[in-house]
């Protein structure tokens, strides 16, 4: 049940992104993902818990995603269009 909230509230600003373009999900993603990878590296530390290999494999292929919405191509997808200003409106 909660691993379900969990994804319910990560889908939510991936959403976001790839449908609006909104530039705050990256930021919300990326906390998400932190967390997430300070959690793993907290438990790593500790070793009081056995993570199995599709565990480890997910929150590497999150850390992966979060990388890649900072490329340039994801940088432009997020950019808002460029609207005229001032004097260029009337030329």
């Amino acid at each position: 049940m909660t691993l379900s909230a969990r994804f319910s509230i990560v889908c939510i600003p991936v959403a976001a992104i790839w449908i609006w373009g909104a530039r705050f999900a990256r930021t919300l993603f990326t906390v998400f993902t932190f967390i997430l990878g300070v959690g793993l590296i907290r438990t790593l530390a500790e070793g009081t818990a056995t993570l199995e290999a599709w565990n480890i494999a997910k929150i590497v292929a999150l850390l992966v995603a979060c990388a890649l919405l900072f490329t340039p191509s994801a940088n432009r997808w997020l950019t808002p269009p460029q609207e005229p200003r001032d004097a260029e409106v009337f030329e």
